[in-house]
């Protein structure tokens, strides 16, 4: 019963499907959608913590640096670096608060990491920033930083925001993504091509079978000399026809 019920199944569908190549183009395309969608993940987690890395490593150098300064020369020296900095730019977050939590300086108004004691090793956390682009829309851009602890009771924190690393990622992602519908548009084309070649080669020995089974020992199959299976099959044949032919003209 499995096997009727598989033959009729077979039977429904379009005669393109139940050919050979093109049931072959799609297990190959399968295979390859699979292994591209792991590279794909790989390229994007291996670039994503290749760009966290490099983005850790810059805000703790900064943080280095500032501390170093608060500890060779004070608070007030700290306070005219941060300004430094935040008048010149760049993607870095600063906000120093004195020990009663109020704000010295800084380029963003309140620390965007969640309330909490801070270890004196620091604390780091990753968060969402909220800023608006140059047509006026809101967008919340990946941000992560540290908030350290200084001797004198302030508290120091330095950020980054990776929007634009996450943005470029996503650019990525959408070229990998393109890249490989269009190699499964190509291979479903592909696919087409070749199932539609054997199928007009196995169209030609049909017909000589057919033409065989009618009476005609005279039919032979064309030979495209391509020297792949179908021409060593079709020659096969024609030896056989050949033969078949002289024994019944023997007879």
């Amino acid at each position: 019963r499995a096997g009727r019920w598989e033959s009729r199944a077979d039977m429904k569908l379009p005669s393109l499907f139940r050919r050979t190549p093109f049931r072959l183009t799609l297990l190959f395309l399968a295979l390859f959608v699979t292994t591209a969608s792991a590279v794909l993940a790989y390229v994007y987690v291996a670039s994503a913590s290749e760009a966290r890395s490099r983005a850790e490593a810059g805000v703790k150098a900064e943080v280095d640096a500032l501390t170093g300064i608060y500890r060779a020369r004070g608070l007030d020296a700290l306070n005219q670096a941060l300004v430094e900095r935040t008048l010149r730019g760049g993607s870095y977050l600063y906000l120093l608060r004195d020990g009663a939590g109020e704000i010295v300086t800084g380029n963003i108004s309140d620390s965007p990491l969640d309330p909490g004691q801070t270890p004196p090793e620091g604390r780091w956390e990753s968060f969402r920033l909220t800023d608006t682009d140059e047509d006026g829309r809101v967008r919340k851009r990946q941000a992560f930083g540290v908030e350290m602890p200084l001797s004198g009771g302030e508290q120091l924190f330095v950020g980054e925001d990776v929007g634009d690393m996450e943005a470029y990622l996503g650019r990525l992602t959408q070229a990998l993504w393109g890249a490989m519908i269009m190699v499964l548009v190509l291979g479903i084309g592909g696919g087409l091509w070749v199932s539609r070649g054997v199928e007009r080669a196995m169209k030609g020995l049909n017909q000589v079978v057919a033409a065989v089974q009618e009476g005609d020992l005279k039919a032979r199959v064309p030979v495209r000399h391509s020297g792949d299976e179908l021409d060593e099959l079709a020659q096969g044949l024609n030896t056989m026809l050949d033969r078949l032919e002289g024994s019944m003209s023997s007879i």
